[in-house]
């Protein structure tokens, strides 16, 4: 009877100690309800950070590199900086017909300004008075302005679509280094 009475108590107690099992194990799947997906990730992956697409390791990687890089004050920079470049892209690109009809323009007053400095020379030459110290150093400052203006007529039209796109490019390498560390940090 004693004996009967000891098994009875250690089978309630059983029931018992399965009832706070189940009780625990429902409070901890309650409480870990949100990572619950994360358990059957390959941590390999993770650590290398070598996911791609539908990988199941990828989307709470991915997160995890975003949040790092939610508030990263650089990173908002370097995007800035190229969406500021990228307009004035396209504000060049938009104007450019307008610009180079001011360049061609420039061009002409450059090459008319030349002609009539060299008309000047011409007319000032003809009347030659070597012995006249006037004479000489008006000679002389025609032909430092012909000298002056003789590149201006050969101008380049700046089109500043290559620096500027080979700044894009390196901003985008800065950001690379930059998503590179928060995927280290991740």
């Amino acid at each position: 009877m004693a004996e009967d009475k000891a098994i009875q108590e250690a089978v309630y107690a059983s029931i018992e100690l399965s009832d706070i099992e189940q009780n625990v194990n429902k409070r901890i799947a309650e409480k870990t309800e949100n990572i619950q997906s994360l358990i059957s990730l390959n941590t390999n992956f993770i650590r290398s950070a070598s996911t791609y697409e539908g990988m199941a390791e990828h989307e709470p990687l991915m997160s995890e590199i975003n949040k790092i890089l939610e508030n990263n004050e650089e990173l908002k920079i370097k995007q800035n900086q190229i969406e500021e470049i990228q307009e004035e892209i396209k504000n060049f690109s938009d104007n450019r017909d307008n610009l180079y009809a001011e360049y061609q323009k420039q061009i002409q007053d450059a090459t008319k300004r030349f002609q009539d400095i060299e008309s000047q020379i011409t007319q000032h030459n003809q009347n030659s008075d070597w012995g006249n110290p006037s004479w000489v150093a008006t000679r002389q400052n025609l032909y430092n302005q012909r000298i002056n203006m003789f590149y201006d007529r050969f101008a380049k039209f700046e089109d500043p679509t290559l620096e500027k796109t080979k700044d894009i490019n390196s901003l985008n390498l800065e950001i690379f280094s930059i998503k590179n560390n928060a995927t280290t940090k991740a």
